[in-house]
């Protein structure tokens, strides 16, 4: 069963985006957070991500959209496609290199309003946020330097990447609302959303390849962990907040492939084919995403071609036992279409919108 909105979202994806350049762009125990190696808290009994589907569907889209930074390292804003009909985005970045180790300082800003009308539908999502990022730079046996603008590290990536690594501090807030209205059937769908993040991320390359295309073909592995906070408001005025830790599962670290072009170096696809991030909701419970092959293809705009994403939901036990899987959920990508089920009830999900993208926002 496809999301009902899933068409009118995938359209919208072009107008507003997501991420920014990756400058070309003592084991747990049972019954503890996997993520932490913590004794698990107690459940709350109310606003729990286990219990409450939009709370659910929260704790799912927080991994998602985390994740998909982790393919940018990114500060969440950048100025998006020509569909946004109001755009008064901003970015400065600066460049200091010393002792062989290059910072780029990042902030950002945007205000953007994109939308449409036909005779069968109407559609508006406005988005307003700001962000602060911090990127230092540095390669075993090599010093890294600042480009010529004096915006960017200058790194040799038609060379060897092996050892350039990354650590990334980063302090974001959005605050994005959504309309959407089918005539015909007399359907109308409002929400208000608020975001934030404030967190870490280290980013460690391996060698680069070329694939049978001649493309160029790097890996590399990332952690994280990230304080996010979303406040949710639907049509029916129900407000929730959920604040959640989003971190890198041990030994479960994602792995991404970048393909490039060879010869201009243009994005061809950034793909996390591997790896699991831990969303844990203190007092409540964990969900653990795993992700297989979830790709982001750039030949005609950027946008989520296919994959597939498992969320298990955990609840926290008060007496200190393990930790009970309660349920879980799966979205599945293919040619761009998407579902996300609950496989507990076995129906779709359809208060659920895949985080956007803008291809000019991984790279130059």
């Amino acid at each position: 069963m496809k999301a009902i909105w899933a068409p009118i979202f995938l359209s919208a994806i072009l107008a507003v985006s997501c991420g920014a350049p990756d400058d070309q762009s003592d084991q747990p125990q049972s019954g503890d957070n996997p993520a932490t190696g913590s004794p698990a808290d107690s459940p709350s009994g109310e606003n729990s991500i286990i219990e409450d589907s939009s709370l659910s569907t929260g704790a799912f889209d927080a991994g998602l959209t985390d994740a998909l930074e982790s393919l940018s390292d990114s500060a969440g804003y950048a100025t998006g496609s020509g569909l946004a009909l109001a755009d008064n985005s901003k970015r400065t970045k600066s460049c200091v290199a010393a002792d062989g180790i290059a910072t780029v300082t990042m902030t950002n800003s945007v205000d953007r309003e994109f939308s449409f009308d036909t005779p069968r539908r109407s559609y508006t999502r406005a988005v307003t946020g700001s962000g602060n990022l911090s990127r230092i730079w540095s390669q075993s046996d090599a010093e890294i330097g600042c480009d010529e603008s004096g915006n960017y590290a200058a790194i040799d990536w038609r060379g060897d990447t092996t050892g350039l690594q990354l650590a990334v501090e980063f302090d974001r807030s959005r605050n994005a609302s959504v309309s959407y209205e089918n005539k015909i059937q007399g359907r109308s769908y409002s929400a208000e959303r608020k975001f934030s993040a404030q967190g870490t991320r280290s980013v460690t390359w391996g060698e680069q390849t070329t694939d049978e295309s001649g493309n160029l073909v790097r890996t590399k592995t990332v952690t994280s962990q990230v304080t996010r906070t979303h406040s949710r408001a639907n049509s029916a005025d129900v407000a929730k907040t959920l604040e959640l830790v989003v971190q890198t599962k041990p030994e479960a670290d994602l792995k991404i492939t970048t393909v490039r072009d060879s010869e201009t170096l243009a994005l061809v696809s950034k793909t996390i084919t591997s790896g699991t991030l831990v969303a844990e909701k203190s007092g409540d419970g964990f969900v653990e995403k795993t992700f297989e092959n979830l790709q982001l293809n750039f030949a005609d705009g950027c946008h989520i071609a296919s994959g597939k994403v498992t969320a298990s939901f955990y609840k926290s036990q008060a007496d200190g036992a393990e930790a009970e899987l309660v349920k879980s959920m799966t979205l599945e990508i293919a040619d761009g279409e998407y579902t996300l089920t609950d496989n507990t009830t076995g129906e779709g999900v359809a208060d659920f919108d895949l985080p956007s993208c803008a291809t000019r926002d991984f790279q130059r």
